[in-house]
Parts: structure tokens; sequence; C-alpha cells
């Protein structure tokens, strides 16, 4: 049975799937390619999170011919840089970003060792 998808507009972050839901930001109906693109990403995941939904995101390739847009809009709407933050609220919900908490916690720990090893 197909799962129904509601999609929700927001005024922070990029998009993200939670469950059943799909939150995209508002102004990315203004770059309708990128929109598209980001919302058949979101639609590849799965309602709850595996290995598949982190290997999705490391590879990103259906947005790889959207570059230009994806960074203009990155400049240009400023709390679109929400989306970097491991923590973030949906429908009055606390929810967190494994990849990104994987993706810090290496970042740091390659600064760490880096750092042992200049000393």
């Amino acid at each position: 049975m197909k799962q129904e998808l509601t999609i929700k507009h927001i005024p922070y972050g990029i998009a993200s799937r939670i469950g059943d839901c799909i939150y995209v930001h508002t102004d990315l109906i203004k770059y309708p390619k990128l929109y598209n693109a980001i919302l058949n990403h979101e639609l590849e995941h799965t309602s709850g999170y595996c290995l598949k939904d982190l290997a999705l995101d490391f590879r990103n390739k259906g947005l790889s011919g959207h570059k230009k847009d994806y960074w203009k809009f990155m400049f240009t709407t400023p709390s679109a840089w929400l989306q970097l933050s491991p923590l973030l609220m949906y429908d009055k919900k606390t929810t967190f970003d494994i990849t990104l908490f994987l993706f810090y916690g290496l970042a740091m720990l390659s600064i760490g060792l880096l750092g042992l090893l200049l000393w």
C-alpha cells in the first residue's frame, strides 16, 4: 500500500522528511527546478531512518545538476542555513538529523586527531 505524504511549507531550513510529512522552505518555490529536485530527493527517503537514508544524503546525485540554483538560494535566503543545524523544530517537536551528528562528530574527531599530531 502506497503511503500518502503531506507537504508543508516552512520559513526555515531547506527540506526534510519526517515520517509521512515533507517540510519544504517556502522560498524554494521561486526555483522550480531546484524545488522539484529537492522534493524528489525527499521522496526517496524512508518514513523512518535507515542506512538507505544515510547513503541517499551522502550521495545526493539528484541535486548535482542544480548546484548554481542551490547556492543562489542559500546565499539569498539566510533562514535556509538552519538546515545545517542537527536539531530543528517541526510541528512543535524537536528532531535531530543523524547525518549531521555523524558529520560534525567526524569533523571534531579529525580536528582533535590533527591537534594531537601537531602537538
